[in-house]
This record gives C-alpha cells, structure tokens and sequence, in this order.
C-alpha cells in the first residue's frame, strides 16, 4: 500500500470512528507531532489513544480531504474537519466539559510511511487556539 492509500483509509476509518483501524495505519514505532502536545506521540497505542480521546469529545465528527499530495512513501493532506462538541475535551491544560457547541477547522498533515504503508513519521499542522476557542474557551493560559 502506497502513502495515497494508506491516508485515504485512515480517513475513511477516521469518519466510520474506527479507531482501531485508524491505529493501524501508523507503524507501531510512529512519531506523530501534533500542536497540542508537547511531546510526539511515539507508538500506534499512544495514537489510538489520542483518537479515541478526540472522538469521545466529538463523536459525530467527520473529515473531508480537501487536497491531497502524494507519492509512495509521502503525502501531504489539507483536510477540513467539523463536529460538535458533546463530550470532554482531554487537552494538556485539563478536561474541558462539553459545551454543545460545533466546530469548524481546517488542518494539515505531512506523513512519511514505510514499504507496509504505514505511517513511520507525522506532523500535523493546525490552530489549537481556533479550536478551543470555538468551544468557548475565551483565555488561554501560557506558561
């Protein structure tokens, strides 16, 4: 499976809230560096984890590709990203209740995979700020 497959099937698992399958597109020794985190996320677990996370705080979720670039072993995703806020929000900074409200954001993605297709190496690109301030989080505390 090459970078274009391996993306779009993670996406698909994405939008069907499968996470498991969304873990498995990642090689089981991953980085993924994502905005929110201070550390990477360094294995399949600790991204299944997240995912499960970010879907209990929003479980009708659903991602579009928006753009999509790729070869056999990268590809880069512009992705459009909306849901309702109906669970809690485990950030960094402490749980956020659920608020009701629905958001809207637009985020990136670079991933390198390896000769299985899975996802060796992953940035993400996007607003957390945007985000939790769509949810109604007003101030953010720096520091």
């Amino acid at each position: 499976m090459n970078a274009r497959e391996n993306f779009e099937r993670a996406i698909e698992a994405l939008n069907r809230h499968d996470m498991a399958a969304f873990a498995r597109s990642y090689a089981p020794e991953t980085l993924v560096y994502d905005p929110q985190n201070a550390e990477a996320l360094r294995d399949r677990d600790a991204v299944e984890k997240d995912i499960t996370e970010f879907i209990r705080a929003f479980p009708d979720i659903r991602f579009d590709i928006v753009d999509l670039l790729a070869d056999e072993h990268t590809v880069a995703g512009r992705l459009q990203m909306s849901g309702t806020h109906q669970g809690v929000m485990v950030t960094p900074d402490g749980d956020i209740p659920p608020t009701g409200k629905t958001v809207t954001s637009e985020f990136s993605v670079f991933s390198r995979v390896n000769d299985d297709g899975e996802v060796v190496e992953e940035h993400r690109f996007y607003n957390p700020a945007d985000l939790l301030a769509q949810v109604g989080v007003k101030q953010l505390q720096l520091g």
